[in-house]
């Protein structure tokens, strides 16, 4: 799970945010919003988590359709449908499988939980395991223990522990990265809960920062 980045709401959303709302409460049409609003949205939400679901981490229009995800339902807070603070980036299918279910809070908050501080990296079945029970709704409601997901985060393991085991020289990782099609200390990277467990301590710290930077 990602945390996202913050940045202040698009003003085209501040300024239609009422109006929309109250199409969507008024009517419950079918498309809950116009073509364009969905566009702006997708392209601002987007750029909070760096193009990955904030659920599974997976990159999206790869692995995955992009959806704009309400962290609560709008048909459960049909007041917060346009409300900046409840709009996410969510694969499709962390998306559908969550749905309109009513959690009342108890699903972590990609831009107030920290899912490094909840969730943790079985390497030996690819799976997701948390100690809360906000972490464990979260990873059920979501389905984040899906076969095909976990197979994604063994591959990112496997592979981030064969780069790693030719880099030795921790000081000059960062720089050596860079040299390689796989980066893991790029923040687009797929499963980063998976790649900073095996980094060294100090270059995961840095990365964590840098990741989850508040502008």
């Amino acid at each position: 799970m990602i945390q996202t980045r913050q940045r202040q709401p698009p003003r085209e959303l501040l300024a239609n945010q009422l109006k929309w709302t109250k199409r969507w409460q008024a009517s419950r049409p079918k498309q809950w919003a116009l073509k364009r609003a969905k566009t702006l949205l997708l392209e601002t939400v987007c750029w909070k988590s760096f193009g990955k679901c904030v659920f599974c981490e997976s990159t999206l229009d790869v692995s995955g359709f992009a959806q704009i995800e309400h962290y609560h339902a709008k048909t459960v807070r049909p007041e917060l449908t346009f409300d900046w603070d409840n709009l996410f980036l969510a694969c499709g299918y962390c998306n559908n499988r969550k749905r309109d279910a009513d959690h009342a809070g108890r699903l972590l908050e990609p831009d107030v939980d920290d899912g490094e501080q909840h969730l943790w990296f079985d390497f030996r079945t690819g799976e997701l395991a948390a100690s809360g029970a906000r972490g464990k709704e979260t990873i059920h409601l979501c389905d984040l223990n899906r076969p095909g997901l976990c197979k994604a985060r063994l591959r990112q393991y496997r592979l981030t522990m064969a780069i790693l085991q030719q880099l030795t020289d921790t000081g000059t990782l960062k720089k050596r990265f860079r040299r390689i099609a796989f980066d893991p200390l790029s923040p687009q990277a797929q499963y980063k809960l998976v790649i900073r467990a095996e980094l060294p301590v100090p270059v995961a710290e840095r990365d964590r920062r840098k990741y989850h930077a508040a502008v």
